[in-house]
């Protein structure tokens, strides 16, 4: 019998409604075949299914070779629709959405990105291509963040230059005496601008650690079978709260040691949140230099007293 599109979508829409019942748990492949036999599927269509998924992802790599990333993307997603499980689906989805997130500067295009590569790791852990797909992500993560802080450092020195102008403007009037007590002021402000930035932005850095950190955690839930510790550690990352890490963060460790020494995560599980955890002492500590930075220069220029006040540490 010939591959028939409809009873494919019919296949494709009863597989979509199944997983909506249990989004923590997806259905193996046996599953599916099960669910698709159900339907009327005989086993020669379900091998056509099969075959139709590995004819559809090796157009995706011809596309892919090719550069012409749409019709790669549009053939994959074909091939995982059929067969969730195919060897280096995902992987591709991944490069695809990769390339074009840097080709259109698109964030969304870079999410989904991470998205397929994490879901090719559930896969296979150890997939090369997913891996450096996700490696990729964060470092172009990291350069967006880094630009955002050179331009607003850039904004900062503009308009100290500008003041600093101004100034010499105004004082080049009343007197070189003047203009020599107003210049130091003028550094100042900009150093503590400098400083406050800083802070601003190794804060940004670390929550943003957590928030990555708390992602994968939520992602590895699925691996827990005892209801009461998986709602345990469910409630500690959502309700995790930036406002009050010492306390969400005790929380959180609690929660994912229990479920860790009742041994429901794999050593690739750990070792990934144990690189996750030292990204987070790493911001962290870099945070904490700069607020001692800025705590100390106000302690030292009373002036700016009525306009800063001093940082509490996050610890």
């Amino acid at each position: 019998m010939s591959y028939s599109e409809g009873k494919f979508k019919d296949h494709i829409q009863q597989v979509v409604q199944s997983t909506e019942y249990d989004p923590n748990r997806a259905l193996t492949l046996s599953e599916l075949k099960e669910l698709a036999l159900s339907m009327g599927l005989s086993e020669s269509e379900w091998d056509e299914l099969l075959q139709k998924a590995e004819s559809s992802l090796v157009s995706a790599l011809a596309h892919m070779k090719v550069e012409n990333y749409t019709d790669a993307i549009q053939s994959a997603e074909e091939a995982t629709s059929i067969n969730p499980y195919i060897k280096d689906g995902n992987a591709i989805l991944a490069q695809c959405h990769l390339k074009l997130a840097f080709v259109e500067k698109n964030n969304q295009l870079l999410s989904k990105a991470e998205h397929y590569a994490r879901m090719e790791l559930t896969n296979d852990p150890l997939d090369s291509v997913a891996l450096n797909v996700i490696s990729a992500v964060e470092a172009h993560k990291q350069e967006q963040k880094s630009s955002k802080t050179n331009l607003k450092m850039v904004g900062i020195i503009g308009a100290g230059l500008l003041a600093i102008f101004l100034l010499l403007f105004m004082c080049s009037k009343s007197g070189e005496e003047d203009r020599q007590q107003n210049l130091p002021s003028t550094n100042n402000q900009s150093s503590i601008e400098s400083i406050a930035s800083k802070v601003e932005s190794t804060r940004s850095i670390y929550h943003s650690a957590i928030q990555r950190r708390n992602e994968l955690a939520l992602e590895l839930l699925g691996a827990v079978q005892a209801e009461h510790l998986k709602s345990t550690l469910k409630a500690a990352i959502i309700d995790y709260s930036l406002n009050d890490i010492p306390n969400s963060e005790a929380r959180f460790k609690i929660a994912f040691g229990e479920a860790k020494s009742a041994g429901y995560f794999t050593d690739y599980d750990l070792v990934s949140m144990e690189g996750q955890t030292n990204r987070i002492a790493t911001a962290k500590k870099r945070y904490l230099v700069e607020v001692a930075n800025f705590n100390s220069f106000l302690k030292e220029h009373s002036e700016y007293q009525n306009d800063y006040t001093a940082i509490m540490y996050e610890e």
